[in-house]
């Protein structure tokens, strides 16, 4: 298997050359081996339907310029309709705490985004969620809504779910 190099705030980390997510997901897959279960779609489907949101949002407030925003709506769109969903890969009751299912949002979308804009996966010059994409568009108080979304689609599997 072929890796490329990420930095974060705790350094290096090798990170699949063919994933679209990175560092920090590539840490918690690792730190956190609770369950071998990963988020279900419809968690996955509510936070990209956020993160696009705020794009677009952030795009029509002049705070984020459009070619990009465009390749980050591309790329949630992408992700709606089913594509990519081997890249959450962070496990569900990790997910459920909230911080590393985002950033692994994130990830993929910001390297997805990146890749249609040009760039390699892993060069976040352009596309970062921090600095650039999807600002009001983190995980904290967020979960409420997530839930809610996620509730809305899908009531009875909810009710079983092992996220509840």
């Amino acid at each position: 298997m072929k890796f490329r190099i990420e930095r974060d705030p705790l350094g290096d980390v090798r990170v699949p050359a063919d994933a679209y997510y990175g560092a920090q997901t590539r840490r918690a897959v690792e730190n956190f081996p609770i369950s071998g279960l990963t988020a279900p779609s419809e968690l996955i489907v509510a936070t990209v339907q956020i993160k696009k949101a705020a794009a677009e949002a952030n795009t029509a407030l002049g705070r984020l310029p459009r070619d990009v925003a465009s390749a980050i709506v591309r790329a949630a769109d992408e992700v709606l309709s089913g594509k990519l969903r081997d890249q959450f890969v962070v496990d569900v009751y990790q997910a459920g705490a909230g911080t590393s299912h985002n950033m692994n949002t994130n990830e993929v979308l910001a390297n997805r985004a990146a890749e249609l804009l040009g760039a390699k996966r892993g060069l976040y010059d352009r596309v970062h969620q921090p600095r650039r994409g999807w600002r009001f568009s983190r995980w904290s108080g967020r979960w409420s809504k997530r839930r809610r979304i996620w509730q809305g689609g899908s009531r009875t599997r909810v009710a079983r779910s092992p996220m509840c």
